[in-house]
């Protein structure tokens, strides 16, 4: 693949990113759960997806060890904040702060992660 796609990729993947989050935001402090369900379900995981299919692409365009650390590390914590989202907008009465603060700063984290590799 070539150099003039890098850029593309990294609007995919921090497109995505903002659809993850604002997804996730929007489940844990939507009123309503059919709209907290089509935030989870529309927004959040069309977001994780694409999140994590433009990072791949652009671990082979760096060849970069697909099991870094901060890679496991960062898919791990999006994983989890992913599956708290769709637990969250699976009925109604599971959404709660301390998910959402946990949620929060793990996706801190992984932006943390992507942009400065620490290991």
């Amino acid at each position: 693949m070539s150099g003039e796609m890098l850029p593309v990729l990294k609007l995919v993947k921090y497109a995505g990113l903002v659809l993850f989050a604002a997804g996730a935001a929007l489940t844990f402090l939507g009123e309503g759960l059919r709209l907290r369900q089509r935030a989870a379900y529309v927004v959040a995981a069309p977001g994780y997806m694409a999140t994590w299919g433009g990072g791949m692409v652009m671990v082979g365009m760096y060849n970069h060890a697909l099991f870094s650390g901060w890679i496991v590390v960062t898919f791990l914590l999006m994983t989890a904040v992913m599956n708290a989202v769709m637990w969250s907008a699976a009925a109604e009465g599971r959404r709660s702060a301390a998910l959402a603060a946990v949620s929060t700063l793990a996706l801190v984290g992984c932006v943390g992660l992507m942009v400065f590799r620490p290991f």
